[in-house]
């Protein structure tokens, strides 16, 4: 039997949109008995054991779903070929922030509550409810027992078989889909639903807890890679019925979806798509399912190759770096070869011939070798490809990306540091690094608030030991910086010429800030740490520097010198008395140069510069 045509409108959460989610598919049935099952063309008939469908409740805002997301991919790849992901973006950690992609689905809430699930991440196996694992009273439970009730399903046999194929027509954006369902006995139920689910791989957005608990999902620009999304439900909310479901019977339909741009908002990359097809009783017991990747035909182009995807430091000090490309296959044949031209601020390109394989719409990055360039305040890096497969690429639209690469910003060798937590300041710690990754400050955790707001822990006076490179690293462990809604967080860095160096608050789980000590000189404003300051005579000098300081106390005075590497050359400890003293420093085994005399208190640390001569 052949049924008629149908049209169906899959609904949108924004009313406005259901043009968009528009599918058209052409359903061919045929009941048949076991004497015509050598019709069916690829579904097993043998009888097997149940594969496992996880269907997994998260969201942007929900700091442990990325190990949630964690768990069920390990135990997918535990498990290869017989396990289906669907990664459903729903409840209250799911409504995205202003200017926040919107990952929901008009199907997502249906799924979520006949869950009955009490927290996130939740999900369902099979949407079986399994005594003693439940979070409540529905079949929704926590990440910690979805690998067991898997094991229990993939234990038992199947009275049902189902697979499918998918062809993306490039040309036409449309993907067909051939299900195919044969029962190897009699189904539990009069009836059964086929449901095919349109997922996407790969799809970039926020995630609170991504990088402290999935940190290889993690992206440079701190977003975060989704992947098993459900994107759209080709049959419907609860599938296609089935009434012929006893055993040897075979069932078979044909689906033509029509792959829109984007839904909400977020684009569809046909690339990324992958197809799940499974079998319910009813709306709720799940018996098998099945995992499907599109195959790709009619590409407008052979030889193509699209560039995207650069990464390079945001802001640096040292001109030379090493570049990342991100390519990607769009032709119809293997992409084998491709020549990479590159250059900073149109100066001499350098060229990369990478070779590989990609097969179409798979991407891969490259590591470009290092470019060195002249360091202006904004400085652009170009990358180009100029063959793909030894022959002119067929589509010129897409072979160039730009990035802009900041000077960072220059400062004095003495920095004033200003912190205020929010409220939950057991989550910060920071740290000034130099080039060579060693620490030179750092603090936190602190404690935390009794409500929301922000406290200041930390003004300190921070000295930078020598010219070059620095680096300063604050960390929040839940992933929310310190300025999103728990109190106006703040931190601020500011040389002694007033200049801010670097600043923020409002991050994910780390920010990190790149400056460069351009001159190790220091003013009076910081020289002037503590009451009356302190005075080298003469400066120059040759044989005695003659240091003169007022203190409020008697007490130990610590007199270090440092050359122009940052090196400590020579250390004076001085017991003085209340008042203004002056210690005697003999500098005559010093070389001739530029050197920094820091004077250390009990009231703080100031530095001005010697001169030997």
């Amino acid at each position: 039997m052949v049924s008629s045509l149908k049209f169906i409108n899959s609904p949108s959460i924004v009313e406005s949109k259901l043009n968009i989610m528009k599918k058209i598919f052409t359903l061919f049935v045929f009941a048949l008995m076991t004497t015509f099952v050598m019709a069916q063309t690829f579904v097993s008939t043998a009888v097997e054991n149940r594969n496992v469908v996880i269907e997994e409740f998260t969201g942007i805002h929900c700091v442990y779903c990325p190990d949630g997301h964690k768990l069920a991919n390990e135990y997918a790849e535990a498990n290869p070929g017989d396990v289906l992901l669907i990664n459903i973006h729903t409840g209250g950690y799911a409504n995205p922030n202003a200017g926040e992609p919107d990952f929901r689905t008009a199907w997502g809430d249906a799924i979520a509550g006949q869950s009955d699930l009490a927290g996130y991440p939740a999900g369902t196996v099979n949407r079986h409810l399994f005594a003693g694992m439940q979070q409540a009273n529905g079949t929704a439970m926590s990440r910690g027992d979805w690998d067991d009730a898997g094991d229990i399903v993939l234990a038992e046999t199947s009275y049902v078989n189902a697979d499918a194929t998918a062809e993306i027509d490039i040309a036409t954006g449309t993907m067909t889909i051939v299900v195919e369902v044969y029962f190897t006995d009699n189904s539990a139920s009069a009836s059964n639903f086929v449901n095919v689910a349109i997922l996407q791989n790969n799809v970039e957005g926020p995630q609170t807890g991504g990088a402290n608990f999935y940190p290889e999902m993690m992206l440079p620009n701190g977003n975060y890679m989704h992947h098993h999304m459900l994107r759209d439900l080709v049959t419907g909310q609860w599938g296609e019925e089935i009434t012929t479901v006893a055993s040897g019977d075979f069932w078979t339909a044909t689906y033509t979806y029509a792959i829109p741009t984007d839904i909400n908002g977020v684009p569809v990359n046909m690339g990324n798509l992958e197809v799940g097809v499974f079998v319910t009783e009813t709306t709720q017991e799940i018996e098998s399912g099945k995992l499907v990747h599109p195959t790709f035909v009619n590409f407008p182009t052979q030889n193509d190759a699209r560039v995207f995807g650069l990464k390079a430091p945001a802001d640096i000090c040292d001109p030379t770096i090493e570049p990342i490309v991100k390519i990607q296959n769009l032709g119809g044949t293997d992409l084998t070869s491709l020549d990479i031209e590159y250059s900073v601020n149109g100066e001499t390109p350098m060229t990369m011939a990478w070779t590989g394989t990609l097969t179409p719409f798979q991407e891969a990055e490259v590591l470009l070798p290092a470019v060195t360039f002249t360091m202006m305040a904004t400085n652009t890096l170009t990358v180009t490809t100029t063959s793909t497969n030894g022959v002119a690429d067929e589509d010129a639209t897409n072979n160039d990306a730009t990035t802009d690469i900041m000077a960072a910003p220059g400062s004095w060798s003495k920095v004033y540091f200003e912190l205020a937590q929010d409220r939950y300041g057991s989550e910060i710690e920071w740290a000034f690094v130099d080039a060579n990754g060693t620490v030179l400050e750092s603090g936190g955790p602190y404690t935390d608030l009794s409500a929301n707001g922000i406290a200041v822990v930390e003004e300190l006076d921070i000295w930078l030991p020598a010219l070059g490179c620095y680096e300063f690293k604050i960390t929040d462990a839940y992933g929310d910086g310190i300025d999103a809604g728990y109190g106006a967080g703040y931190y601020t860095i500011t040389d002694s010429e007033g200049t801010v160096v670097a600043s923020g608050g409002q991050y994910t789980a780390e920010d990190v800030k790149p400056f460069e000590v351009t001159d190790m000189t220091v003013n009076s404003i910081v020289s002037e740490v503590f009451e009356g300051g302190f005075v080298i005579a003469p400066n120059p000098t040759s044989n005695v520097a003659n240091v003169a300081l007022t203190v409020e106390t008697a007490q130990t005075v610590n007199f270090s010198i440092y050359n122009n590497q940052g090196q400590i050359v020579k250390v004076i400890v001085e017991n003085v008395v209340a008042g203004t003293t002056q210690t005697e420093i003999n500098v005559a085994d010093l070389a001739t140069g530029i050197y920094m005399m820091s004077v250390r208190t009990e009231a703080g640390v100031a530095t001005e510069r010697l001169i030997i001569q």
